[in-house]
């Protein structure tokens, strides 16, 4: 879930310009079966001037059933997201 929230918001190996996050949270709502396929859905909900704020959600392929939702807040510095 981290790695594709990160993902969303870009990468720096600057440090003047890496991306700090400000907000993260993780619930876990289901279970998962050993061999079950799961599905990613990730989404950037909004970029500000610099902050970007992400979302995703984990489900089961085949019945759809929330396994874990999560929500991140990431400093962008020296960027402005105004598209």
């Amino acid at each position: 879930m981290d790695s594709v929230k990160s993902g969303l918001s870009g990468t720096s190996s600057n440090l003047e310009t890496a991306p700090v996050s400000t907000g993260f949270l993780k619930n876990y709502i289901g279970a998962a079966k050993p061999g079950e396929t799961l599905l990613i859905e990730a989404h950037t909900n909004k970029f500000g001037k610099s902050l970007a704020f992400l979302s995703v959600e984990i489900k089961t392929k085949e019945t759809g059933k929330l396994i874990a939702r999560g929500t991140h807040t990431k400093y962008l510095p020296g960027t402005d997201f105004n598209l």
